[in-house]
């Protein structure tokens, strides 16, 4: 899986931009995930374990995640929430103004995809 990091959304137009500016998007525009193994954790409701990959800013770390939602024939619905600690992917905590960042930062992804007719 690919992640564009301009499509980056925080709620705020300006943190958006800051927090664009201070992971170095125009340098590393994309982040990717790669699944190297899932363990379905429960069917209803759908849970899974994914273990794999993650790619950012010339590094990869592995990266073990609990993705949840709701999976059909044709559609799949999930949504996962990991931490990422700054310092170990070269990055300092942003500050603005007064306040500073925490070094461990939540990352939400929310993916939909639906399989295509011929």
């Amino acid at each position: 899986m690919t992640v564009d990091l301009n499509q980056l959304a925080s709620g705020g137009r300006m943190r958006d931009w800051n927090i664009r500016r201070h992971l170095g998007v125009k340098k590393w525009p994309k982040a990717t995930f790669e699944v190297e193994a899932v363990s379905v954790v429960s069917r209803e409701p759908w849970v899974a374990s994914l273990h794999g990959t993650l790619g950012f800013r010339d590094q990869r770390k592995g990266l073990s995640v609990t993705a949840t939602g709701k999976r059909d024939e044709t559609n799949l619905d999930v949504q996962a929430e990991f931490q990422l600690c700054l310092p170990e992917w070269g990055l300092k905590a942003p500050r603005f103004l007064v306040l500073k960042m925490d070094d461990m930062v939540s990352v939400h992804v929310h993916l939909y995809a639906s399989a295509r007719g011929c």
